[in-house]
C-alpha cells in the first residue's frame, strides 16, 4: 500500500513539475488588435449615427505603428541608460521624446475613429529588447544601432505606402506628419552607424 502511495505521489509531483515548466502561450498583441478591429469594422457609428467603416488596411497600419512606437520608446530608454557611445545615448533619448509624442497622437486618433491598438509591443519587438538587455555595454551600441537603421528603413517604407494607399484622411495625415520625423531619425542613426564603423576599422 505504501508503495502504491509513493508511486502516486511521485506521479503527481512529476505532473505538477511539468505543468509549472510549460511555456505559457502569450497572445500576439498585433493579432489581437487586428482581430478586434476586424470584428468591429461594420459596427462603428460616427456622430451622425451612420455606419463609419474604417478601412481594414488603415487599421492594421495604425496597429503596426503603435507597436513599433512603443518598442522605440522602450529601446530608446534602454539605450539612453546602457549605451557607451554618447551619440547612441543621445539618439536613444531622442527616440523616447519623439516616439512618445507620436504615440500620444496615434492613441488620440485611434480613440476618435474607433480603432483598437495593442497595449504592448509585438513579440518580435520584445524579443529584440530581451536580446539587447543581455548584451554587454561594449556590444550593445552596435547591436542597437544596427537594429535602429533596419527598423527605420522598414518604417519609412510602411509610412510611405500608407500615405499613398490610405482610405482615411485622418490616418493619411498622421502618416504624413510622422514620416519626416522617421526620416530625421534614419539620417541621425545612419551617421552614428557610419561613425561606429569608422572607429572599428
Amino acid at each position: 500500500m505504501k508503495k502504491i502511495n509513493l508511486i502516486l505521489i511521485a506521479g503527481i509531483a512529476a505532473l505538477t513539475f511539468g505543468a509549472c515548466h510549460q511555456k505559457t502561450k502569450v497572445p500576439d498583441p498585433i493579432k489581437e488588435a487586428d482581430s478586434t478591429n476586424a470584428a468591429n469594422d461594420t459596427t462603428r457609428n460616427d456622430t451622425s449615427g451612420k455606419i463609419a467603416k474604417i478601412d481594414d488596411d488603415d487599421a492594421k497600419f495604425m496597429v503596426r505603428a503603435a507597436s513599433g512606437g512603443m518598442a522605440e520608446v522602450e529601446l530608446g530608454t534602454l539605450a539612453a541608460k546602457k549605451a557607451v557611445n554618447p551619440n547612441v545615448r543621445a539618439f536613444g533619448a531622442m527616440m523616447v521624446e519623439d516616439h512618445s509624442k507620436a504615440n500620444k497622437k496615434l492613441t488620440a486618433l485611434a480613440a476618435s475613429i474607433g480603432v483598437s491598438l495593442p497595449q504592448i509591443p509585438a513579440k518580435s519587438e520584445e524579443d529584440l529588447d530581451d536580446k539587447l538587455i543581455k548584451k554587454s555595454p561594449k556590444d550593445f551600441d552596435k547591436a542597437y544601432v544596427d537594429a535602429m537603421v533596419k527598423d527605420h528603413q522598414e518604417d519609412i517604407k510602411d509610412f510611405e505606402k500608407e500615405i499613398n494607399d490610405a482610405k482615411s484622411g485622418a490616418v493619411k495625415t498622421f502618416a504624413q506628419n510622422t514620416l519626416p520625423v522617421l526620416q530625421k531619425h534614419l539620417t541621425a542613426i545612419t551617421a552614428v552607424h557610419d561613425s561606429l564603423e569608422h572607429k572599428s576599422k
